[in-house]
């Protein structure tokens, strides 16, 4: 008879443990699942930016070498307001150094712009002219030399 509350009390109490261990068992998994959610919204977060830097540096590119061969080829370039987009691309994904590039390859743009602009009107005697002709050769020279140093500046971005 003094036995008697041993088995409900036992029944009662591995019931509690039950319980318990479920509990936290769940708790454990809910865990597990959120911490898998964030590491996979995580890489895919990175995943997004590396495609959204990958596809500035291909507009970035894509538009000074269309300049550049239009130029080199003796014609305009023409950009229908890329020049903007691709400065703001460059600012946002692109390091110092390809800022700098590109900021030198746009002063060689420039400068082949007025040099191609002085010689459409016309310059005042053949001596001016040749000298026209001559910043006009160099400012594609530096474009070209522009182009390539953005070229491996880029691909050294990407692959880092």
């Amino acid at each position: 008879m003094a036995w008697e509350w041993v088995a409900p009390v036992a029944t009662a109490v591995s019931g509690i443990v039950g319980i318990g261990f479920t509990w936290y068992a769940g708790h454990q998994g809910r865990q597990h699942v959120e911490r898998v959610a964030d590491k996979t919204a995580a890489s895919q977060l990175a995943l997004a930016r590396e495609a959204r830097r990958a596809e500035a540096y291909a507009d970035i590119l894509t538009m000074v070498l269309h300049a550049t061969t239009a130029a080199s080829d003796g014609s305009a370039p023409s950009f229908n307001g890329d020049i903007g987009a691709c400065t703001a691309k460059a600012a946002l994904h692109c390091s110092e150094g390809t800022n700098k590039i590109l900021s030198e390859w746009s002063g060689h743009l420039t400068e082949y712009t007025n040099v191609t602009n002085i010689l459409s009107e016309g310059p005042p005697d053949a001596s001016q002219a040749a000298v026209a002709v001559r910043r006009k050769e160099a400012a594609i020279e530096g474009m070209n030399s522009s182009l390539r140093c953005l070229q491996k500046q880029l691909n050294a971005e990407l692959t880092k």
